[in-house]
């Protein structure tokens, strides 16, 4: 069988795709309880941290799907939804970050029959 492909650095693949997800940066090395908690419990997002812009637009979308459903939009509603989701984020960024390590461990498996030790 002919590689086509040249041998990546499957670590490095890993944070420039953790980059390009904006999350905030942790060490995927550490194994610290206090460390990992502290990364959870100062990630929480709030609707603060988001654009103005996408605020609008998420309003606006819900409007819109309101007036389609032929129901009035409810500021109070919107408000509510927006702080439900964006509670926790730390461990959603931690459990997105797991999925993508074993995702590309499992594929280099698959693929070559073999896990990188330092993956």
């Amino acid at each position: 069988m002919e590689k086509t492909n040249p041998p990546a650095n499957h670590v490095k693949f890993i944070g420039e795709l953790i980059e390009s997800w904006g999350y905030p940066k942790f060490d995927l090395n550490t194994l610290d309880k206090s460390k990992i908690e502290t990364y959870i419990n100062n990630n929480t997002s709030s609707s603060s941290q988001l654009s103005q812009d996408h605020i609008d637009d998420l309003r606006k979308h819900m409007k819109e799907m309101a007036e389609q459903a032929g129901k009035e939009f409810s500021e109070e509603q919107f408000q509510s939804i927006m702080n439900e989701t964006s509670d926790n984020m730390g461990g959603t960024y931690l459990m997105s970050i797991d999925n993508a390590i074993i995702a590309i461990g499992f594929g280099q498996y698959v693929l070559e029959g073999t896990i990188d030790e330092e993956l």
